[in-house]
């Protein structure tokens, strides 16, 4: 009897499966060629598609990086307006810290009461982008992106006013102002995780 060539085309259905065992029960009369083929096939389109998460991986590492340059250049700028503004709140000397202005404004605005009084939901929205392996620099990040952005949506008309007046009165920006709470937040965050406020120059990217 002669041997007859077979193509399977597809092996899961019942069909399929049935063909598949009269053919191993006929080794003799029957060689199994097709299902190779689509097996070739698959691999080949996994190999494709494998390709393109490759590529798509490689476009995702590039905008990663542009992203860590952007935030360099920002961290740049904040510096040189920082260390180079006479009437700067804070300074960058280890890492960031108040002036003896910022100290003064501090008092007058009675800025300790006012973050008390927010403490408990800054908190919640820094530790949202801040879990607890986060390192020194990232929470000081956050805490002062915080400060600026989120705490004058929370603030009273009153307190609002409060800083504007005393930022106009000493030709700052409001927001200056606003990185008084963030220094504070920072802190208090560092101290309850039990990092050295000293650690977050350990990871600042200026000084990588």
């Amino acid at each position: 009897m002669s041997i007859k060539n077979v193509v399977v085309l597809g092996s899961t259905g019942s069909i399929g499966t049935q063909a598949l065992d009269v053919i191993s029960s006929h080794p003799d009369s029957f060689v199994l060629l097709a299902i190779l083929v689509v097996a070739a096939i698959t691999l080949y389109r996994l190999g494709a598609w494998k390709e393109r998460f490759f590529n798509h991986d490689r476009r995702v590492e590039k905008i990663e990086a542009i992203h860590d340059t952007v935030i360099e250049l920002k961290t740049k700028v904040q510096l040189i307006y920082d260390n180079t503004n006479p009437r700067a709140v804070t300074r960058a000397a280890s890492p960031v810290a108040l002036t003896d202005l910022g100290r003064e404004i501090a008092v007058k605005i009675e800025a300790k009461e006012i973050f008390q009084r927010y403490l408990p939901v800054l908190l919640d929205k820094v530790n949202v982008v801040c879990p607890k392996s986060a390192n020194a620099y990232d929470i000081q990040a956050a805490a002062m992106d915080i400060a600026k952005k989120k705490l004058p949506d929370m603030a009273s008309a009153e307190e609002i006013n409060l800083i504007k007046n005393e930022a106009f009165a000493r030709g700052i920006l409001a927001e200056d102002i606003w990185t008084i709470f963030g220094i504070y937040l920072r802190d208090h965050i560092l101290e309850a995780r039990g990092i050295a406020v000293a650690d977050v120059d350990k990871h600042d990217p200026v000084n990588k």
